[in-house]
């Protein structure tokens, strides 16, 4: 699904749930926020995708599989970028050439 995730399709699929799994029995969704172009040219894209997750449970900086009813599954680098009153935001980033 890695090579699937572009800018126009991450667009059309925002406020969707993706599911992880960090451990096993633990299951927590994360909700598609924000897509943002970070730059892009013809022939190399930019992008970021910004997730929100639980206020409960913090996810660490690393690499999750990330599962999506849409689009499949695929394993994406997440970072925490922020603490809001509803939840935590997690940024993945994409930078490849086209």
């Amino acid at each position: 699904m890695l090579a699937e995730l572009t800018l126009p399709i991450l667009t059309e699929h925002l406020h969707t749930t993706f599911r992880l799994t960090p451990a096993p029995g633990l299951v927590i969704d994360l909700e598609l926020t924000g897509v943002e172009d970070k730059g892009s040219t013809p022939k190399h894209e930019q992008f970021s995708a910004i997730f929100r997750g639980p206020l409960d449970t913090f996810l660490p900086q690393g690499m999750y599989e990330m599962e999506h009813p849409a689009l499949g599954a695929t394993p994406l680098f997440l970072v925490p970028i922020a603490q809001q009153r509803d939840g935590f935001l997690y940024q993945a980033v994409f930078s490849r050439f086209r």
